[in-house]
């Protein structure tokens, strides 16, 4: 046992000095790529430090108090091997901290020093262990075992969240029962935020320094950036963590635990596009407006679940009448009464809507909200005995067919907004026995015949708004096809889902206005271009500016060689990620498809068989400022016929990036224009930041550059 003693002993001190060295230097230390991949031992290597000095310290103040000497070799050879696994632990922690979307920087420095402490002092009280008295020995380990339990409690915060160590007592979340007058974000999303992600995210354990039991917190994000984008449901992270593969490490909320089927996902997407309004209620905005239509049909009646004695449906009827165009499903768990909503109106027919006759004995709500339903489709709902609720928002039905509706004995609440019913609705409102609530907004009705209704029926609350009265922002343009690398003269569709909501667009990076080119047919976008739009409709509010980066394909050259080697631990596809027409998702920094430079700026040549007259190249990067994510700050150009013999042909130096800049997640792109010169090599050079400014918690180390595709254009 001397022996390994002895050998422990020399192997610690090396490891020792290599820690303090590391620790002290450690921003000038450039690490051989093969030597990265040993930060994945570091959870492994942990815990054996962790058990084998508790139980020395037990073991010490057992044997202190029993004054028994004989334990003494064996205390002493487990004080060396802890020693050995602490300093072991540390040093694969610094290389994994070198991950830059591993860790927030302010927790991962506190949990690296604590850490460090701990090994150096363990090491300390490994080497003069034998000079120590029995008093002075036990003050130095219960000190170690101080600090091994902060560097374990801020470990365990960084990785599951702020005070796993320590939890302090949940509060209770009290959800908001859902009603018509209620904020449509306390009504819909907030439930949804409840039950699947505020578990992990709430004052007392905010994994990612993210808290979702308020509106402001919200707001602020977490250490990831901001939380979403108003108005921009594609670019906002609380989406993309969301839309990931449930295997994806990023993916929210992690697999195992509750996943959020596609109707939440479907709310969660149109509060985000609608404006991601916190304090909006439901007649706040417009009747076609998708976050609504969703929501709408989810309001519960006042006073809470409703009881229902009918019977249940038949066994099977409502398995057979799901699709992925019908959804029917139980109000409420283990209620007979159903709810439906239809989907897809290119799906729609009529036949889906009569077959709902099978369960017109517990069918209580029915969602048609932006079907082509038309007055004779109607007839079909006749049967429905038990139905309450009936939403037609956006549907084709007039006041003809709104007669056809008189006969159903519950019904208790019509949603018609945005529909063409009008004055004919008068002789109607006194056969609907039931009814007590009626929302007629954007229709022919006009406000005098509202007022005179709401005197008449003073038992049916009718909700009535105009757009001009209560003008609201538009949601951006959307692409037809959700397509950003293209084919050779392919072309490119714009839409909005308003209709009569006018496109206008720039090309040449400004900001589109109402007085920019109006968007009429699809656009060929020939080479790469940024297309900027903007919706515009009388009455409503413009939307925000929305930017699309399209790529044809181009010319892509038949070799590339890379000059610079990569970051191991994000290799890429090597030569291929420039040019595999794939654009990567900047919310997972370890897609295959991005390639990372740190260590040394990137370089690569690029050849083609016969000289080719490049005029343009376009630069794929990420911009991820919270995970150490900058672009290049400059980039160069050089061409020519022979590899040895090229020329500078185009420069670009990318202006600074600014703290106090909205976007910080974002792919972005760099276009440089060449002056034609037909050549067979072009090599492209891109400088990283070489040192991250001190505004960020990264500051003084060199910044990450990522990489997708580099397009060719002649």
């Amino acid at each position: 046992m001397e022996k390994m003693r002895k050998l422990l002993s020399g192997l610690n001190l090396g490891l020792a000095v290599l820690l303090v060295f590391w620790v002290v230097l450690e921003k000038k230390i450039v690490l051989p790529p093969a030597l990265q991949p040993a930060g994945r031992l570091h959870p492994l290597l942990l815990h054996l430090p962790i058990g084998m000095f508790v139980l020395y310290a037990v073991l010490l103040a057992v044997e202190g108090r029993s004054q028994q000497r004989g334990s003494a070799r064996l205390l002493d050879f487990m004080l060396d091997c802890t020693a050995s696994f602490a300093l072991l632990s540390a040093l694969t922690g610094l290389l994994l901290s070198l991950e830059p979307d591993a860790y927030a920087a302010a927790e991962l420095r506190q949990h690296k020093y604590t850490g460090t402490a701990f090994a150096l002092t363990t090491f300390l009280l490994q080497q003069i262990n034998a000079q120590l008295g029995a008093r002075l020995r036990l003050l130095l380990t219960g000190g170690s075992l101080l600090l091994l339990l902060l560097a374990g409690h801020q470990g365990a915060s960084i990785t599951h969240g702020a005070n796993f160590l320590f939890p302090a007592a949940s509060p209770p979340l009290q959800a908001q029962a859902p009603a018509a007058d209620a904020p449509l974000f306390a009504a819909v999303i907030s439930p949804i935020l409840e039950a699947k992600c505020v578990s992990c995210h709430h004052p007392q354990k905010s994994k990612g320094g993210l808290v979702l039991t308020d509106t402001s917190s919200m707001r602020a994000g977490g250490r990831s950036g901001p939380l979403f984008i108003a108005g921009d449901a594609a670019g906002s992270r609380l989406l993309q963590v969301l839309q990931l593969a449930e295997d994806d490490e990023a993916h929210m909320p992690p697999a195992g635990k509750p996943q959020l089927s596609a109707a939440e996902l479907a709310l969660i997407r149109h509060w985000l596009q609608s404006g991601a309004h916190f304090d909006r209620q439901l007649a706040q905005y417009a009747p076609t407006d998708s976050f609504r239509l969703l929501a709408e049909p989810l309001l519960r009646q006042e006073g809470g679940q409703a009881s229902y004695d009918f019977a249940p449906a038949p066994a099977g009827s409502v398995q057979a009448l799901n699709s992925p165009f019908l959804r029917v499903q139980p109000l409420y768990r283990e209620s007979p009464a159903l709810a439906a909503s239809f989907f897809l109106a290119a799906e729609f027919t009529g036949e889906r809507l009569q077959a709902l006759a099978s369960v017109a004995g517990q069918l209580v709500q029915l969602n048609l909200s932006a079907m082509p339903v038309t007055d004779a489709d109607l007839t079909a709902l006749q049967p429905l005995e038990q139905l309450e609720r009936l939403l037609l928002n956006g549907t084709a039905v007039s006041d003809a067919g709104i007669d056809k509706l008189t006969s159903l004995p519950k019904l208790s609440q019509l949603s018609l907004n945005n529909t063409a019913v009008g004055g004919g609705l008068e002789p109607l409102l006194p056969k609907f026995k039931s009814l007590r609530k009626l929302y007629l907004s954007n229709t022919r009705v006009t406000p005098e015949q509202v007022a005179r209704w709401r005197k008449q029926h003073p038992r049916i609350a009718i909700e009535y708004s105009r757009v001009e009265d209560n003008p609201v922002a538009l949601s951006p343009p959307l692409l037809k096809e959700e397509k950003m690398i293209l084919e050779p003269g392919e072309l490119v569709q714009l839409q909005h889902p308003i209709q009569g909501a006018s496109i206008r667009y720039t090309d040449d990076g400004s900001l589109p206005d109402s007085s920019s080119r109006r968007y009429d047919k699809p656009l060929r976008i020939g080479g790469s271009r940024d297309i900027r739009a903007v919706a515009f409709k009388e009455g409503w509010l413009p939307s925000e500016v929305v930017t699309f980066s399209f790529f044809e394909k181009g010319l892509p050259p038949a070799r590339c060689q890379l000059l610079a080697q990569p970051n191991s631990q994000y290799p890429g596809l090597h030569e291929r990620t420039f040019t595999n027409g794939e654009r990567a998702p900047v919310v997972n920094l370890r897609d295959p498809n991005w390639i990372a430079f740190r260590e040394q700026p990137f370089a690569a040549l690029f050849s083609y068989a016969q000289p080719q007259s490049v005029r343009k190249i376009s630069f794929g990067y990420a911009l991820h400022v919270p995970q150490y994510v900058f672009g290049p700050t400059r980039l160069r150009v050089y061409g020519g016929n022979e590899p040895d013999q090229l020329q500078l042909l185009a420069q670009q130096q990318l202006p600074d990036f600014r703290p106090d800049a909205t976007l910080q997640i974002a792919s972005q792109v760099v276009h440089l224009e060449l002056p034609g010169k037909a050549c067979k090599y072009y090599r492209i050079e891109a400088q990283n930041l070489p040192v991250i400014p001190p505004w960020h918690p990264g500051r003084g180390e060199k910044g990450w550059l990522f990489i997708d595709e580099i397009f060719f254009y002649p």
